[in-house]
């Protein structure tokens, strides 16, 4: 079944961790931190001796700061997702990949540097994953994910590799109405890297029809 999809992440970080080990608290970093759209189809239903498999194209919406051309540009997002129940529980694993185009970032502090926006930078980040959802009634479940991404960033006009590994826990609720599935969930990442932020919350919206 061929299906079309929306999503919307938003993200604010409680505690975060530089490099250098200095420690601070950024409660005014909430972001949007996705923006898609995308189809998605079944390729295979689950049945007793196969996983459900899932096959997820879209495009990343750009999102800038409101006065200056920095931020995310416009990219693609490809997925592939599986899961399988166990009694009353469900697993899932799954596999991204995104690349954003001309992306442009502050290289320094426009005080020292005489070019206050980097050069454009193509972006590309790998993300996976393993879960498993457990229903909490008709309409609710609480869901246990640990998430990783390896991604392109920009620091100092030059385009460098990071990577994090998170455990979220939260809560999903989901709804239906003709053809529309719609959910909304929230979950506390916690970061188990260093390069991890280590507290945060994250909201997460969307549609399928």
């Amino acid at each position: 079944r061929l299906q079309s999809e929306v999503e919307i992440v938003y993200k604010a970080i409680r505690q975060h961790t530089h490099a250098d080990g200095d420690e601070h608290d950024r409660n005014d970093d909430g972001d949007f931190e996705r923006l898609l759209t995308a189809v998605s189809y079944q390729v295979v239903q689950e049945s007793a001796r196969l996983p459900a498999v899932r096959l997820r194209a879209g495009v990343l919406i750009p999102k800038r700061a409101e006065t200056e051309g920095i931020g995310q540009e416009l990219g693609f997002d490809f997925l592939v997702a599986s899961s399988k129940q166990a009694g009353v529980a469900t697993f899932t694993v799954s596999a991204g990949f995104a690349m954003t185009f001309d992306n442009h970032d502050h290289p320094a502090d426009p005080i020292f540097n005489e070019t206050p926006i980097s050069k454009g930078h193509d972006l590309r980040t790998l993300t996976y994953g393993i879960g498993v959802a457990h229903p909490l009634g008709e309409r609710w479940q609480a869901n246990l994910e640990v998430s990783g991404r390896a991604f392109d960033a920009i620091e100092l006009n030059t385009r460098v590799h990071e990577s994090e590994l998170t455990l979220t826990p939260g809560v999903l609720y989901t709804n239906r109405s003709g053809r529309w599935e719609y959910w909304i969930g929230i979950g506390m990442p916690i970061g188990l890297t260093d390069d991890a932020d280590h507290l945060g919350v994250i909201v997460r919206t969307g549609a399928s029809f």
